[in-house]
């Protein structure tokens, strides 16, 4: 008789790990009908950010992630939407309430996106001064293998665009009448 060795190598599926998201920020100043007027707080901020998260999917093949209501697929390491690949030159777009999210692709387990605000935020911060920060949106974010579901979000806050005062010298003219 023989006696053989055997080994079983058990592979277990994590819940899948979705890594910091940042929270963009975007200025209403740089809008069409914005203000353009720059102050110390709002002159590196344009109506556009861009950015990434990473996604690490733990020896699973495939997960399913859903991006404002857009749901894609990850395998291979790609993204996928309706069957096509996700690219820088085949984006998708999540259309937010203030502005649109493009989804451009995945690259060594991140995302990539870019928001770009398209309207103002209105609310009960739309009147606060130049510069200052109000909520505009959240982008919810989960991604689902056979392991379990992670949750995160994107928010984005846009800088108000709040008439700013300016204090007026008054001036005055004295006029004589010379016609009497």
């Amino acid at each position: 008789d023989k006696a053989y060795a055997c080994s079983v190598t058990v592979h277990t599926i994590a819940t899948p790990d979705i890594g910091k998201v940042s929270a963009l920020t975007v200025d209403e100043g740089n809008l069409p009908t914005g203000s353009t007027v720059e102050t110390p707080v709002t002159w590196w901020v344009g109506k556009q950010a861009t950015g990434s998260f990473s996604v690490d999917l733990h020896d699973a093949d495939s997960a399913t992630v859903n991006i404002g209501g857009k749901i894609f697929s990850a395998h291979d390491g790609d993204l996928f939407y309706n069957g096509q690949r996700v690219t820088n030159h085949n984006p998708v777009t999540v259309t937010g309430e203030h502005g649109n999210l493009v989804i451009t692709g995945m690259d060594g387990g991140r995302i990539g996106y870019t928001y770009t605000l398209t309207s103002a935020v209105t609310g009960a911060q739309e009147n606060d001064g130049r510069g200052d920060s109000q909520s505009a949106e959240s982008f919810a974010i989960s991604v689902s293998t056979l392991g379990g579901v992670a949750n995160a979000s994107l928010d984005v806050t846009a800088l108000n665009d709040a008439p700013t005062n300016v204090t007026l010298t008054p001036t005055a003219s004295t006029v004589a009448d010379t016609n009497n």
